[in-house]
This record gives structure tokens, C-alpha cells and sequence, in this order.
């Protein structure tokens, strides 16, 4: 079984930016347009502390898109020795391109199929403004390609942070829709982390305390202002959630909203969340009660059947998704662009309980379009 590793250094807690020990060199700062000025204040003070001098750059609203990250190099100083992150996934992916550029070269594209070859990054500190993704404890970045409309994922240790300050005081600022679809994201993980059948066993204990976060906060969300106790829990939800898929990939629910984002107009953790239930199915004949163990360890329940927790799940997330519509366009061409994408996740196979093969995701991805 593979070691257990968390090559990041983490900062958790209100204040957390104040801990970074930055290099005391020239430093890339990319932030969010929806950072307030109040924290990227506490990384200057960060920065003059370190002795580091800075180049600040606001990263435009969206996914992170390679015709944006290769223009954006193009202007940035050569002598960056560090790169600094602080946003939502989308900015510390966008970051982490930067800093892969920095060392690696050429266009970011170029390492979706090759021939470009990743030879590291500058060193990464991340900031994470949401409670999502835990891109400040993956080797992870996922880019839009410009040209072919195609989201890529890249992959390589020198894209996981040295260090990262997680602050749920930041989600103050977060609101209630957009902590939902992150806290979904990061429930998505841990799940998924959970069902991999080549999953590093070690990190369960991480995945399951993640899930019961999810189990007892993402309900209270949408209806009430989010108290501090709740942040923190969203704060370590989407931490647990970071660290179990870089130790456990991802199965089919990310797989599938990968292939359905360029027709649904949601964001990727509310996507996931309504094509849980779908992908849960998919794989039910071949779970031999691992699902049923799952969710009664998520939900303190004992639930004696697979066909049970696929039912006490999708009742949960119909309850807590809220009112935001799912509804791709239920093309026969959208059906086969759709079932060829998924099938490029050569990986799939080797984690996933159920059928991987172009008959049975033509039935899935049918059920989901009707």
C-alpha cells in the first residue's frame, strides 16, 4: 500500500495568511477579483516580513482558460522565484499554470497531450477562498483549452503547494450558492476517494470524517448565515477533501461532469451533485455492500443494503442542491460527444465498481439527457 504523504505544510485557522514563510526573492501574488484588499493586505505584510518583493496580478472571473494563463505569462517579470495563490479553485489552478510555466516552459496546452513533458514548477503557496476544491493540497490543475473547448487535468508533485493557509474567517465573504456548490465538490471527493477499489486504504479515516462534515453542515447552508463553527467544519471539509483525491483519484462523478460541463451552465460541484446519483447507479451491481458501509459510516445510519444507500444518498441531495436547474440539451450528438469524452479517462477502469465501456456509459449518459 502506498505511503501515506502530505508534502504540504499547512496553516489552518483565522489569521492563517500571517504564518506563510515566504522566500525572500520576487513573488508572484495572483488573486481573485473578489479577494478583499484586507487580506491581500496580510500578504504584504507577509511579504515584507520574508524580506520578498512582489508582482501582483488579478485574475479575471472563471475557469482558468490557456489562451488567458499563456497571454498572462507572456507579461509577467522572468526573475519570479515563487508563486502565490489566493482565490477559489479557479485562481489556484490558474496559479499553479504560471508557476508549471516558470519552470517547465512552452504553452500550457502543449502538456494536455504532449510533447511537452513536466519538469516542475516554482514553489507554491496557496490560499484557498472557498471550500471546495483543495487544490492547495493536490498535485492537481485542471485548465480549459481555448482552442478545442476540452478541460484538461494536469498532474505532477511540483504542482502541490510547499505551503498553504486555510482561513475560514475567508468564507465570510463567500456566499451561501457558491459555499454549497464547493462544500458539494469537496463531499464529491471524499466519496469518491472512498469508492476507488485502488484507493490508498490509509487515508479512509480522512475521506469518512469529511463525508460526516458534509452529512451534518451542507444542509444549513442555504438556510441560515453561516456561524463560525460552521466554516470551520467547511474549512476541513474541503481539506479532507483535497487530500483524499491526491491520494485517491476521482471515478466516474467526476468524470462524467467533465464531459457534461460544456452543456450545463453550473457550477462543477453543483454539477457533481446532481450526477451523483447517476454514477452511484452505474456502479451498484458491483459494490458488494462497500456503498451501504460507506454512507452508514457517513450518516450514523446502519444501512443494510447498497440499493438502500443509493436511495438515503439521492434523497439527501435532492434536499440539499437546492433549486438550480440540470438540464443539458438532449441531443443524440451531445449523447456520443459525451460517452467518447468519458472514455478518454483511460483510468477510469481501474477504480470504478461497475462497467467502464462504451455500451453501458451509452445507457448512463441516456438516462441523464432524458
Amino acid at each position: 500500500m502506498p505511503p501515506l504523504t502530505l508534502p504540504t505544510k499547512v496553516f489552518f485557522g483565522v489569521g492563517a495568511i500571517s504564518a506563510l514563510i515566504l522566500p525572500k526573492a520576487r513573488v508572484l501574488i495572483v488573486r481573485s477579483a473578489s479577494v478583499a484588499d484586507t487580506h491581500v493586505q496580510e500578504l504584504y505584510d507577509v511579504s515584507a516580513k520574508a524580506g520578498a518583493e512582489y508582482h501582483m496580478i488579478t485574475k479575471s472571473p472563471g475557469e482558468p482558460h490557456s489562451a488567458d494563463i499563456n497571454e498572462t505569462f507572456s507579461r509577467c517579470p522572468k526573475d519570479i522565484k515563487a508563486v502565490v495563490g489566493i482565490g477559489g479553485g479557479s485562481t489556484l489552478d490558474f496559479a499553479k499554470a504560471l508557476a508549471l510555466l516558470y519552470v517547465s516552459g512552452g504553452s500550457i496546452e502543449e502538456y494536455e497531450f504532449g510533447p511537452a513533458t513536466i519538469r516542475g514548477a516554482l514553489p507554491l503557496f496557496l490560499i484557498p477562498t472557498t471550500c471546495g476544491t483543495g487544490s492547495e493540497v493536490t498535485p492537481y490543475c485542471v485548465i480549459n483549452n481555448s482552442k478545442t473547448g476540452r478541460k484538461f487535468t494536469l498532474s505532477h508533485q511540483s504542482l502541490q503547494s510547499v505551503q498553504a493557509a486555510v482561513d475560514p474567517g475567508l468564507l465570510k465573504e463567500l456566499p451561501a450558492h457558491a459555499q454549497l456548490a464547493t462544500a458539494l465538490d469537496a463531499f464529491t471527493h471524499c466519496l469518491e476517494a472512498l469508492l476507488n477499489t485502488s484507493g490508498n486504504r490509509l487515508i479512509d479515516p480522512i475521506s469518512e470524517a469529511g463525508l460526516q462534515i458534509a452529512w451534518k453542515r451542507i444542509g444549513h447552508i442555504l438556510s441560515e448565515k453561516t456561524p463560525e463553527e460552521i466554516r470551520n467544519d467547511l474549512a476541513t471539509l474541503s481539506l479532507y477533501g483535497g487530500i483524499s483525491i491526491a491520494h485517491n483519484r476521482t471515478g466516474l462523478i467526476h468524470t462524467l461532469s467533465v464531459a457534461f460541463a460544456e452543456y450545463c451552465d453550473l457550477p462543477h460541484g453543483l454539477l457533481n451533485a446532481h450526477l451523483t446519483a447517476y454514477a452511484l447507479r452505474h456502479n451498484l451491481a458491483g459494490y458488494d455492500g462497500r456503498l451501504a458501509a460507506v454512507i452508514s459510516r457517513m450518516t450514523g445510519k446502519d444501512i443494510a443494503t447498497d440499493a438502500k444507500a443509493l436511495e438515503v444518498m439521492s434523497d439527501w441531495l435532492r434536499k440539499n442542491i437546492g433549486s438550480d436547474a440540470f438540464a443539458p440539451a438532449p441531443t443524440a450528438e451531445n449523447q456520443e460527444k459525451i460517452v467518447r469524452r468519458i472514455l478518454q479517462d483511460k483510468g477510469l477502469p481501474g477504480v470504478s465498481h461497475g462497467i467502464i465501456d462504451e455500451a453501458s456509459l451509452n445507457a448512463t449518459v441516456a438516462e441523464i439527457l432524458t
